[in-house]
């Protein structure tokens, strides 16, 4: 069995946690150098980083903020928190968020009955009755103050996490089998191979959503948007990344002559063009100009590689 198989059998077993999913994972990205799929999975056994950029499927989510409110006599009432015309920057610190946990973090709270809720501190509640007392967003309660408020996160948001982290590790591993099926073992290809590196530079794109700026390093300062199905921002990617017309023919001819899939075509492309076979734009390497290429072909074809 290899490596392959055992993500994709791992990843339909629900029985199978998701961090032991993730460390077969870490094993086919390091013997791959893929490094940008073994950052996945680092960060989703390890947890995110406070303002580190995060897969579009952790966030960040509309989150329920209940309050309770005090009056007089002692009263109390509990409803919720209004975000109705709430400032921006407000609306996205108190009324939303991005889970930042690591997996085995969120396994065990999606086992739990109770949504996880977080406490506003005192500041941002007396903020919150300051926006209603000056009409500048949210609502309040005739003669009541509100004295606490808690944020909650939807079960649904959090299995939904785990869920895409599990469906992410299958797409991977039933592309990397497709175009090699030797990917991930000890002695299979490594990155080094245009199609293998096709489908971990568009892990990137599956999991950051469709349309991605593209970089070809430090020599090209030129930047590109690529969107899935869009010929016409490939050329224009391809131009700026320092192909000349006829590589831009050719590429162009290789894409649409593989389908809606990357295939023999492109990569006999991109193997041309990294051994030098086109002229480049003057200062642009075959190297430089092929990890260009390479993504933004990925982004083109939107391959569900991860």
């Amino acid at each position: 069995m290899t490596k392959l198989t055992e993500i994709i059998d791992a990843a339909s077993d629900d029985a199978f946690t998701t961090s032991n999913l993730l460390r077969k994972v870490q094993t086919v990205a390091f013997r791959l150098q893929a490094e940008n799929l073994g950052k996945w999975a680092q960060r989703e056994l390890f947890g995110y980083k406070e303002g580190e950029p995060v897969p579009t499927y952790r966030g960040p989510f509309p989150t329920p903020v209940i309050g309770t409110w005090s009056g007089p006599g002692g009263s109390q009432l509990t409803n919720a928190v209004s975000a109705a015309g709430i400032p921006e920057d407000f609306l996205s610190a108190c009324f939303r968020t991005t889970v930042l946990q690591p997996v085995a973090d969120l396994e065990l709270l999606s086992s739990s009955e109770k949504n996880p809720s977080m406490s506003w501190d005192p500041y941002t509640v007396q903020e919150y009755a300051r926006l209603v007392a000056e009409k500048k967003g949210g609502a309040g309660f005739y003669m009541m103050e509100l004295i606490s408020a808690k944020q909650t996160l939807p079960q649904n948001a959090i299995r939904g996490i785990i869920d895409s982290v599990r469906t992410t590790a299958l797409q991977l591993a039933l592309e990397l089998e497709r175009v090699s099926p030797r990917a991930g073992e000890p002695d299979g290809p490594t990155t080094a191979d245009p199609e293998v590196k096709l489908v971990t530079n568009n892990f990137n794109f599956t999991i950051n959503g469709d349309g991605n700026n593209v970089a070809a390093g430090s020599d090209i300062r030129q930047r590109a948007t690529v969107n899935k199905g869009d010929i016409d921002s490939l050329v224009r990617a391809a131009i700026e990344l320092g192909l000349k017309p006829e590589a831009v023919e050719d590429l162009q001819a290789a894409v649409l002559a593989d389908g809606p899939r990357p295939g023999d075509q492109t990569s006999k492309f991109l193997s041309q063009l990294r051994t030098g076979g086109y002229a480049l734009a003057s200062g642009v390497s075959s190297n430089l100009a092929a990890e260009g290429i390479l993504q933004a072909v990925g982004a083109f074809f939107g391959v569900p590689a991860a």
